[in-house]
This record gives C-alpha cells, structure tokens and sequence, in this order.
C-alpha cells in the first residue's frame, strides 16, 4: 500500500492549488534489503533518520517465535500517528489470530480523526480477508488514555471473548481450563507496558515516557476475575523495521518521541513537524489540527498563514521562531516546538489521515481547479469598468 508523504512543494513551484495539495507517495517501510543508494532515491536530499537498537533484533526473533502460543494479540499504537506506528509485517506474524488495536494517548487526538481511522482499520482488515478467501475476522479497536482507567474493563472483556474457543476446545476434551494468553506488541513509547499496569491494577511492568525501556520479554499474570477467568499477558519491547524506508514514518516517530533522540536532528524534526501540521490542517479542514491553539501557543504567529498566503517555508518559520524567542538559538527553537507538541501545548492533533480522507481532499481541488478553468476569462475585469456614460461625472464633490 501508499502511505501518505506530506510534503509542501519547494517555495518557488507554490501556486496557489499546489499549496493545499497532499501528495501521496512513499511505501511502507517494509522492504529489509533496500540499499542505502535506494533509499536515498526516495527521499533525495532529506536527513535520515536510523534508529534500530541491537536489543530489538533478538526481542523480534523471540517475540515471533512466542506468538506461536498466544491466543489473543493487542497491538497499541499512538493515536497521533496511527498508521507510522504499525510495524508492516505484524499481518504476517499474527496469521488468524484475534487482534485487538488499541489507539493509546486518546486524550492527544481529536476524536473526529479517532473515528475515521478506526473505519479504515476495520475496512482494511476486511479487504484483507476477502484477498484470502477468508471471512471477515473481528477487529475492536479501542481508545485508551494510559493516565486512567476509563476503557479498561472493555479491553480485557473483549481478550476474554475472543480467546473463549480456547477453552471451549479444551473442555469438548475433558481438559481443565487455562489461562488465555495476551501478547501486547508494538513500537517503542507506544504505551504497552502502560496499558498492561492498568490491566493488572498495579505497576508490575516498567514504563516511562522514554523509547527502548522494555529490552525483554516477560510474562505477568493477570489473575482470576470473579467470573474465574484468568488472562496472561506477553510484556514486549518496542518492535520497528530494521530500516526506515518510508522516511515520512520516522519523522512521524520521532516527533512523537516514539523512537531515540540520537538518530534525529531535532531542527529538521521541527521542520518536519511545522510541515506535517499544515498538511493535515488543510486537508482535513481543521479537523485533526487546532490550528488557532497552535498560533497561540507561538505567541501569535500563525505558522499555517506563514507557509501559505504569507509565502514563507517551515524551515524559514523555525528560523524566525528562533530570533524571535530564542535569539538566534535555532536547536532551542526546534526542541521547544517538539516539547510543546508532545506534551499538548498545541491541543488535539493527530498527525496523519487515512487515504479515504486525503482522496476526498485532492478530488475537491481538482474539481476546484476544473471550475476555475472553465470559467469565462476577463468576465470580472468587464464587470468593473462597466458604467452609464449619462449618470457618470454626476455628484457632489465639494471637498476634494
């Protein structure tokens, strides 16, 4: 599939329709042997971003090989980029298995955007099952905020119901129950140790707001509800490609802080991130960006006016932020834009839209565009210096 490059076009080809244009280019990163001359053909002239800890390789093996054995899987994925943050081989490793999504940091994205993307999800796994031959599988997909509990309860209710055959199959053979088993996969800083200390009801699993704190995989036990079902949960790191092709995907990471400040240079993340917002404002029609927070938050200036009627770049908006409120300090700039969007100074925003969402956007300019074309040239000129030549030069003009 396409994944969604937002991409402003260079200051000298912005006409005004190429300003509001999404382009949709740029695959999934899922190719591994993709040579870095290749992927510099992608994404020509653009720092990239590299970030793959030896840790992950041999928690990726594990964790593949441990899949095998669950019955259930919870994949969690951050709410502000739902698509960068699924990994393009998880289809293949869960095979049939019941897959629960759950969108972590509920209270950084707008619902509408919340919305949209659960419906894509749901019709993607139904696109992807009519491929096969197969029926359309049950995907819940959850909202989930780590700071509380709201939601909780329907998350395990729903890993209870969907791995229920297992103990069925086991009683049509006289075998005693067992626990169902829940593997929670994801990226890094995604939440799934978060969301597992809420499941237990007590911090049992680590957790900080820091990419690469779980470096291996255990098991904890959830324990027996009152109904006596007991669910036991796979703790897993944070699992990316081994390399970044789309490199759209990893900027996306790392201005949610999903992936090491080592591998990024924080101005051309700010860059990145300024662009991003833009994009998805105008395509959305506000949406999924609060863009008047946003202006306020910059003291007033609006950089979604900035990179269009007012003609300036995101690269040159970082600069100006910098002389304006840290003199001249262009990586203190980018760091306090970054801090600011992570930690919700900028209000609901979720920095990606489902293709349903950017198609919609580009057949409505194009069918701008069109209307433009087809209208008669010169009709408005005529219009103004149309005037009766009896009435004209009648007046008063006493005081000019």
């Amino acid at each position: 599939s396409l994944a969604a490059s937002y991409r402003l076009p260079p200051r000298t080809q912005r006409t005004p329709a190429a300003r509001t244009r999404l382009h949709m280019d740029g695959p999934m990163g899922s190719d591994y042997d993709i040579t870095e001359e290749e992927l510099e053909a992608l994404s020509p002239g653009r720092p990239k971003i590299h970030w793959f800890p030896g840790h992950i390789a041999k928690a990726e093996r594990q964790l593949v090989e441990y899949l095998g054995c669950v019955d259930v899987v919870i994949e969690v994925r951050d709410a502000r980029i739902p698509r960068s943050t699924t990994h393009p081989l998880v289809p293949t490793w869960i095979g049939a298995k019941p897959h629960v999504i759950v969108f972590n940091r509920r209270d950084c994205a707008p619902e509408s955007a919340l919305r949209d993307w659960r419906g894509h999800f749901v019709e993607e796994a139904v696109a992807r099952a009519k491929a096969h031959g197969a029926e359309a599988p049950e995907t819940p997909i959850f909202n989930f905020n780590a700071k509380s509990d709201k939601g909780i309860h329907e998350i395990k209710k729903a890993c209870l119901r969907l791995g229920a055959h297992v103990n069925d199959r086991r009683a049509k053979r006289d075998l005693l129950p067992r626990a169902i088993r829940v593997a929670v996969i994801g990226f890094p800083n995604v939440g799934k140790s978060a969301l597992i200390n809420r499941l237990l009801g007590r911090k049992m699993a680590k957790s900080a707001d820091t990419p690469g704190i779980t470096r291996s995989l255990q098991w904890v036990r959830l324990g027996k509800d009152r109904e006596g079902a007991d669910i036991e949960l796979l703790d897993s790191p944070g699992i990316i490609p081994a390399k970044q092709v789309n490199q759209d995907a990893a900027e996306a990471l790392a201005m949610c802080n999903d992936i090491g400040v080592a591998s990024y240079d924080p101005e051309h993340v700010a860059t990145a991130l300024i662009e991003r917002l833009v994009c998805v404002d105008r395509a959305t029609d506000g949406a999924y960006v609060n863009a008047a927070q946003i202006a306020r938050r910059c003291d007033g200036f609006d950089p979604f006016w900035f990179c269009g009627d007012g003609g300036g770049t995101p690269e040159e908006f970082v600069h100006e932020i910098a002389d304006m409120r840290h003199r001249g300090d262009r990586h203190g700039a980018a760091t306090r834009l970054l801090n600011d969007f992570r930690k919700g100074m900028f209000g609901l925003a979720t920095l990606e839209a489902p293709p349903r969402v950017l198609q919609r956007q580009r057949e409505q300019e194009e069918e701008s565009e069109a209307q433009q074309a087809a209208a008669p040239k010169g009709a408005e000129a005529k219009k103004d210096v149309d005037f009766d030549l009896n009435t004209f030069g009648v007046g008063d003009f006493e005081g000019w």
